[in-house]
């Protein structure tokens, strides 16, 4: 029940993406939009909640490769990301801002965490060895580029 939320909710985001990218958002969403930072708002939310429900998904399908496939999808997002935003300047009625990118990659961070959370929480049992797992995880991949 809660992947077919999730895959309602990857819908909904597919769905508002392509109204903003023709210029035809609804009236509510339109109105959230134009509020000051709206805009910011929902490039955080619509790249955080592709990563995070992509995210999910995956996790129960692919069993061996959990914690790559996760970041695996937030790399992809991150790459559509850029690009969405980057092609918006040869479109007339869109905007190029790298302060919407920025919102975009903020999102696939914080809201990329939440699938990284869940399979630390399912390997170790507890909530702090699920920060710590985390937090080990992501000091490795800092010392993995480094050291590269």
């Amino acid at each position: 029940m809660i992947k077919f939320g999730f895959f309602v909710l990857s819908c909904l985001i597919v769905w508002i993406i392509y109204c903003a990218e023709q210029g035809t958002l609804p009236y509510v969403l339109y109105r959230v939009y134009k509020f000051p930072g709206g805009d910011k708002l929902g490039h955080f939310l619509a790249m955080g909640f592709i990563v995070l429900t992509l995210g999910i998904n995956i996790l129960g399908v692919l069993r061996k490769w959990r914690i790559f496939s996760v970041c695996l999808v937030a790399v992809i997002t991150a790459i559509y990301a850029t690009y969405a935003e980057f092609s918006q300047q040869y479109i007339f009625y869109r905007t190029f801002s790298y302060y919407d990118l920025v919102s975009g990659y903020l999102g696939i961070v914080f809201l990329g965490m939440i699938p990284s959370i869940l399979v630390a929480q399912a390997r170790y049992g507890n909530e702090w060895a699920t920060v710590f797992y985390w937090l080990n995880l992501r000091v490795k991949l800092v010392f993995i580029k480094l050291e590269n």
